[in-house]
């Protein structure tokens, strides 16, 4: 916690007393919600420079490294059906083979293909037994 002491011009003093009272809030705590206020804007000036700055750099913005690999993407089957155009367009079959050094990982302590679930059971019959 930081204290301070504002000295500050009668007329002044006055004008910030009843904007504190006007507001509910205690002469500390409207300087406080003005330097956060402050702080907020600081912030997103310094963010519009940056990004400004980041517009400017031609370079930095240059993501053609990323094609080839967004375009392995692109090539594969679907895992999933799909949408398009109010259509469903069908998932690629369950077996199909991967591109080498695409396979999922497997987690430790378990085999790539596990086993199927059983079946789930029956519900008991509620009543006399």
């Amino acid at each position: 916690m930081f204290t301070t002491t504002l000295r500050l011009p009668d007329d002044l003093a006055r004008f910030l007393q009843e904007t504190a009272k006007g507001a509910s809030l205690s002469v500390n705590a409207f300087v406080a919600q003005l330097l956060e206020k402050e702080q907020a804007e600081t912030r997103r000036r310094r963010l519009a420079r940056d990004w400004a700055e980041y517009a400017a750099d031609g370079e930095g913005q240059d993501v053609s490294y990323a094609l080839a690999a967004q375009g392995e993407l692109v090539a594969e089957p679907p895992a999933a059906p799909y949408r398009v155009d109010g259509e469903t367009v069908p998932a690629a079959r369950a077996g199909r083979k991967r591109a080498p050094g695409t396979e999922p990982p497997v987690r430790p302590g378990r085999s790539p293909d596990p086993a199927p679930k059983a079946p789930a059971r029956k519900p008991r019959a509620r009543g006399k037994r």
